[in-house]
């Protein structure tokens, strides 16, 4: 029995102890124990900071989802109201049609020189689809003046 180790030897950190690093002995002479709820172990404290960062990833995704999915509706809302207020105006359509087609024709030279870079994709497909939106802006801008001159 004089051969066992102390629950005191292998497990200090449960005890209390001095300034000094002396146990605080009991009545009896043993070390007294902390008082309160034991400290958690680091396996269990990783494994609740995963579970934290984990649960506040999924709220992040959450939020994620949920900010464009109201992007997208005000973009919709927003094309609307200038298709509403621009039908009342030939002006303001030919402008809308020219904006429309100036972003799709930067679309597609990117979408171009990404495969040039890469040599990979069908470039002769984005060269036509380059040549066509470059022939639909043309006519938007033809469009524009002609509406442009009628209200003159």
């Amino acid at each position: 029995m004089e051969n066992e180790t102390k629950d005191w030897e292998l497990n200090p950190h449960l005890y209390l102890q001095d300034d000094d690093g002396n146990f605080v002995l009991k009545k009896d002479g043993t070390p007294k124990k902390k008082a309160g709820r034991p400290q958690t172990t680091t396996e269990k404290a990783i494994k609740a900071a995963r579970a934290t960062v984990g649960r506040k990833q999924r709220n992040i995704q959450k939020l994620e989802a949920k900010l464009n999915n109201a992007r997208q509706s005000f973009k919709k809302q927003k094309e609307t109201i200038q298709k509403q207020n621009a039908a009342k105006d030939p002006v303001k359509t030919a402008k809308m049609e020219v904006a429309k087609q100036q972003v799709l024709l930067k679309k597609a030279n990117k979408a171009l020189q990404a495969a040039q870079a890469s040599g990979e994709g069908d470039i002769d497909t984005l060269e036509q689809a380059i040549a066509s939106t470059q022939q639909a802006l043309d006519a938007a801008e033809a469009e524009l003046q002609k509406a442009e001159g009628a209200n003159s």
